[in-house]
């Protein structure tokens, strides 16, 4: 009876495969790509998404070319090919420093540093990660296995934005206040942000509002506080 789920398991992901490399080859969009290559990572055919990102990098539009960069970094992450990976974070920062997603790869070039004596820890925090998409409840249980070890720091910080994803908004604050309380020096400069937000999400603006000024007091010339500066304009006392 397993032998048979896991064939059907297979096929229905081969059949989705199969669908978007026929609807790419006719229409190469940029969100095909991505969901394509995360049916492959799925799978574990990490390789078909790595050749599949390599194909259509230099190709896309430039302003869809960061994502494919730092997805490409993902995958050699989640492969093990840690210098690879490296190399491809550190491109998506140079090259593409004003886009959205240059943040998400100096995260994992600082996670990278973090665990670099331990790859054995960061190929577990890796392959949590990977759940995150497809299998966010999954995911946060994994991340939570990982709140005692070396990369404790990292488990906090990806764990308040899995419970916010999964629509538990005091779970979340819970998570990024223990990552304040246990790292008080953590570089994980978007948490204040998301704390913020979260705080108003529960209807303390009060707080959201302390939680703000007090960034921009410690960091008032940063980008993260010309965010801060447009998000209290919305909040009203």
């Amino acid at each position: 009876m397993t032998i048979i789920l896991i064939l059907l398991f297979t096929g229905q992901f081969q059949n989705k495969i199969d669908s978007l490399n026929i609807q790419i080859k006719n229409d190469p969009r940029f969100d095909l790509v991505l969901q394509l290559n995360g049916l492959f990572l799925q799978v574990g055919l990490v390789d078909s998404g790595i050749a599949l990102l390599t194909k259509f990098e230099p190709v896309v539009k430039p302003e869809e070319r960061p994502e494919i960069t730092f997805h490409l970094a993902e995958n050699y992450m989640y492969q093990g090919r840690f210098l690879l990976a490296r190399e491809k974070y550190l491109e998506t920062v140079s090259r593409y420093a004003r886009s959205e997603i240059a943040n998400d790869a100096l995260e994992k070039l600082y996670l990278l540093e973090t665990c670099r004596k331990d790859t054995v820890l960061l190929v577990r925090l890796v392959r949590c990660l990977a759940l995150r998409s497809g299998e966010p409840a999954l995911c946060r249980d994994s991340l939570k296995n990982l709140l005692t070890t070396a990369a404790a720091d990292h488990a906090y910080y990806y764990l308040g934005q899995v419970e916010q994803e999964l629509g538990d908004p005091v779970e979340a604050l819970t998570a990024f206040s223990e990552l304040d309380r246990i790292f008080p020096g953590h570089n994980f400069h978007h948490v204040p942000l998301m704390s913020a937000e979260l705080c108003v999400k529960l209807g303390d603006k009060k707080k959201a509002r302390e939680i703000l000024e007090d960034l921009l007091v410690r960091d008032p010339a940063s980008i993260y506080a010309g965010q801060a500066r447009e998000m209290l304009k919305k909040i009203k006392p």
